[in-house]
C-alpha cells in the first residue's frame, strides 16, 4: 500500500506518514516504484503513532516512543515514564480548566443574582 492509498483509505496525515518515512522504522521500498510500501505491521505502527499525536506527544517524543518500543525488551519503564509524564500535564490542564468553569459559574451567578435584585 502506498502513503496515497494509506492518506486516502485511513486519513492519516501526509506530514505524519513523511515523518514515518524519514525515521525509517519498518517497512520497505518498492524495487520498482523507489516509492514506500506499506504493510499491516506498518498500518500497526501508525495507528500508534496517530494515537500518540492525538494526546499530544510531539514528532520528536513520537519517534523516540517507537524507537524504544521496537527495543521492545527493558524498554517498558522508559516508555511508561513518557506516558505517565503526558497523562500528568493533561490533567494539570484538566484541572486548570475546571479552576476556569468554577470562576466562569461564579461570574454567571453573580450576573443572575444582579437581575433578580433589579
Amino acid at each position: 500500500m502506498t502513503r496515497q492509498e494509506v492518506n486516502a483509505q485511513y486519513q492519516v496525515p501526509m506530514e505524519l506518514l513523511r515523518a514515518y518515512e524519514n525515521w525509517n522504522l519498518l517497512g520497505r521500498t518498492s524495487e520498482s516504484s523507489g516509492e514506500w510500501q506499506y504493510d499491516n505491521r506498518d498500518l500497526q505502527q501508525l495507528s500508534l503513532i496517530t494515537t500518540l499525536q492525538s494526546i499530544g506527544f510531539s514528532c520528536e517524543e513520537i519517534e523516540h516512543y517507537m524507537r524504544l518500543l521496537l527495543k521492545q525488551n527493558g524498554s517498558e519503564k522508559p516508555r511508561l515514564k513518557m506516558l505517565e509524564q503526558k497523562r500528568s500535564v493533561i490533567l494539570d490542564e484538566i484541572h486548570v480548566r475546571e479552576r476556569h468553569v468554577e470562576q466562569i459559574d461564579y461570574l454567571r451567578h453573580q450576573i443572575k443574582k444582579e437581575q433578580k435584585m433589579q
